[in-house]
């Protein structure tokens, strides 16, 4: 078994004992050496300490917590402070905000997704933000894609623009990735209603929304692949399948993905 194997099943073990103690000796036996080896190659491959990487975890996922309601105590019990002021002020100075304000906040957050080892290239954070949002009805029309979504989909926003020219004048833009039985129904639309579009709802749920820079469409599924593999499989949630929300701005977009509703 090669070392990457071994970080891997470390990391392993972290995750199942991410809300206990966590002994360094009982690491590295995952390496097979002592302590003072084991975080000296962790150190090397990631540049950062086995510490700071449980505690980026145990902060990622308290972010979580405080949003379903968690009470600031117990979240700092998760993390392993012994009071709530201590950990309030570790995580002022990590998000610059108030574990208290956090279930109502709207802001960005940096997330440590479970670090996998298969390359010299490593899970780093990735930011995010976390919405509540009523039933959102749009207006527009859709394809049906069996394959090569991402092709398909940016020959359907050019024919979109030539048929509806005011399509770019609406600000955001978007976009539902809406999974069916047999084939992908992409949807291109806009909020305001017209006579001449097919109206589109989506259910009321949370949102995790992250950004991107590039609107095309082979990088945009790429940036969707890193959130399946990094963060969502870094979370104690399960994502609503049938829908993705993209939404277009000027000079960036951002990924919608429904974790309930």
């Amino acid at each position: 078994m090669n070392l990457y194997d071994n970080l891997n099943k470390m990391m392993a073990y972290i995750e199942e004992h991410i809300e206990e103690k966590i002994e360094r000796n009982v690491l590295a036996k995952f390496l097979g050496c002592s302590a003072y080896t084991m975080q000296r190659i962790f150190s090397m491959m990631t540049g950062f300490t086995v510490s700071d990487y449980i505690r980026r975890r145990r902060m990622s996922l308290a972010v979580l917590k405080l949003k379903e309601g968690k009470k600031v105590l117990e979240v700092a019990l998760f993390c392993g402070y012994s009071s709530g002021e201590a950990f309030s002020r570790k995580f002022y100075s990590i998000y610059n905000i108030h574990p208290k304000e956090v279930k109502k906040a709207n802001i960005q957050f940096a997330f440590q997704p479970v670090l996998e080892f298969k390359t010299q290239s490593y899970g780093r954070t990735i930011t995010y933000r976390i919405e509540e949002s009523d039933q959102k009805t749009f207006y527009g029309e859709y394809r049906d894609i069996v394959e090569n979504i991402p092709k398909e989909a940016n020959l359907f926003w050019k024919e979109m623009k030539e048929k509806y020219p005011f399509l770019m004048k609406q600000l955001p833009r978007y976009a539902v990735v809406e999974e069916k039985e047999k084939e992908t129904r992409y949807w291109i639309l806009v909020k305001q209603k017209q006579e001449a579009l097919n109206s589109f709802s989506l259910p009321k749920g949370t949102w995790l929304i992250f950004q991107g820079k590039s609107f095309v469409g082979e990088e945009i599924a790429a940036l969707c692949t890193k959130i399946d593999e990094t963060y969502l499989k870094s979370i104690p949630y399960r994502r609503n399948e049938k829908y993705t929300l993209e939404l277009y701005y000027e000079d960036y977009m951002e990924v919608w993905v429904l974790i309930n509703g």
